[in-house]
């Protein structure tokens, strides 16, 4: 398993906060309003959501990387190119050049559809198990920046390799969605500004080139497993 995976999977998570916000801002103002806008309340239930949703990409990225993995059987890097591809587009959508991930995410509302009426019956959230529910099943709300970090656990060997980039990738969206807890209005604000997005879609773009070019071997991998953090498994590893 090497390093860029995690490091891009959590700067994704990281670096997509206005999309988290349009994605999940409505239920979070929804937790807010239902519990009388008491912070307290409404940090616990904010944590409970996110962690059902955290754990949903944590489980959706064990069943990626459980797929047969091209690039070791081709000798050629689809899995990780496709990657890198999202994340500059994903780059160019957040930055409103072009917005051909929503495509994507049309595909993805066609089984949304059938999981979003088991999350209305949990709707008002206002008790803690609740909102972890609401979590597990907004997890795989339709979400072009789920999608790109999804790419990159797709390129892992081994089944918990997937896991750790989605668990990354959702430690990377907390700043910002537990942070809206207290600065909703105003961080939504600051999120919207020109600067921000040019900003924040040229790091994507940053990112999604390093991807392409670790993919290719223009730049060296750095595992995780020589530096002892997972232990290494030569049949299975990415070279």
């Amino acid at each position: 398993m090497n390093i860029e995976s995690i490091v891009a999977a959590f700067g994704i998570g990281l670096l997509g906060a206005g999309h988290c916000m349009g994605m999940c801002g409505g239920i979070l103002a929804s937790l807010k309003f239902a519990n009388g806008n008491e912070n307290l309340s409404y940090s616990r239930l904010s944590f409970g959501y996110n962690f059902g949703r955290v754990s949903s990409y944590v489980f959706i990225g064990i069943v990626a990387a459980s797929f047969p993995n091209f690039s070791t059987q081709t000798g050629i890097p689809i899995s990780r190119t496709l990657a890198g591809i999202l994340i500059v587009l994903m780059g160019f959508y957040i930055a409103g050049w072009w917005h051909g991930l929503v495509y994507l995410e049309k595909v993805g509302k066609f089984f949304w559809q059938f999981l979003k009426p088991l999350g209305q019956r949990v709707m008002p959230i206002t008790t803690f198990r609740s909102a972890v529910i609401a979590g597990l099943i907004w997890g795989w709300l339709p979400c072009g920046l789920v999608y790109s970090a999804l790419a990159l656990a797709l390129t892992q060997s081994q089944p918990i390799h997937g896991a750790w980039v989605m668990l990354a990738f959702g430690i990377g969206t907390l700043p910002i969605m537990l942070g809206a807890s207290f600065s909703f209005d105003a961080l939504r604000h600051w999120l919207k500004k020109k600067s921000t997005k040019l900003s924040v879609a040229a790091l994507y773009c940053i990112f999604g080139v390093w991807t392409l070019l670790a993919a290719w071997g223009f730049v060296p991998h750095f595992h995780l497993e020589s530096i002892g953090i997972f232990p290494c498994d030569s049949e299975h590893s990415m070279h």
